[in-house]
């Protein structure tokens, strides 16, 4: 058969036209996609894509020049598609990673400076004198309001109130001296306490 029959038959959707571009060009398109992606299995689906479009347009091609054409520039276009998709999808996969990694390190850090900093609180609160320390583990660990306290340790409101803000005092000054910003940042969070 001549090459204007052949091209006749493959433009009228005979089965065998396309099973003979089949044999001759899938071999030689997959190591051509090969080459580009390095990947058989990916390859491998781009021949077999680009030859499903090549058949639903069967009708448009002249001559076997033509269908050459369009499936090695099909197969370069995709598997440049490809590559730009996987590149894309690294780049994003590599961003989350750095992300992740980051959010990890700035959690780390932030665990570490807080049991630094409730450390160093509890340190200083075992500094305070009895009835004060008493005073200020109710409060703020126990977290009972002064009425409580007062009722509970069987003194005045006003001496829960005047410990509490020696506490406070004690703990303010012991943190400054240690040039400890977070520290007096969270001892503001008791300060906003009763």
């Amino acid at each position: 058969m001549d090459n204007d029959q052949w091209i006749r038959r493959f433009r009228t959707g005979d089965q065998q036209t396309l099973q003979d571009v089949y044999d001759v060009y899938s071999l030689p398109l997959r190591y051509f996609a090969n080459k580009y992606l390095s990947n058989e299995q990916e390859a491998e689906e781009l021949v077999s894509d680009t030859l499903v479009k090549l058949w639903a347009r069967h009708e448009n091609f002249n001559t076997i020049e033509n269908i050459k054409a369009f499936i090695y520039i099909s197969i370069k276009n995709n598997c440049l598609d490809v590559i730009k998709k996987n590149k894309r999808k690294a780049a994003r996969e590599q961003k989350f990673v750095y992300h992740a990694e980051k959010e990890l390190r700035q959690q780390a850090d932030h665990r570490l400076i807080q049991s630094q900093l409730l450390q160093k609180i509890h340190e200083e609160i075992e500094k305070l004198p009895p009835q004060c320390r008493q005073i200020f583990k109710l409060s703020y660990f126990e977290e009972k309001n002064n009425e409580e306290i007062s009722t509970y340790l069987q003194i005045s409101i006003n001496t829960v109130k005047s410990q509490k803000a020696r506490a406070r005092r004690h703990l303010r000054t012991a943190l400054l001296k240690e040039d400890l910003l977070y520290f007096l940042i969270y001892l503001a969070l008791f300060e906003s306490r009763n």
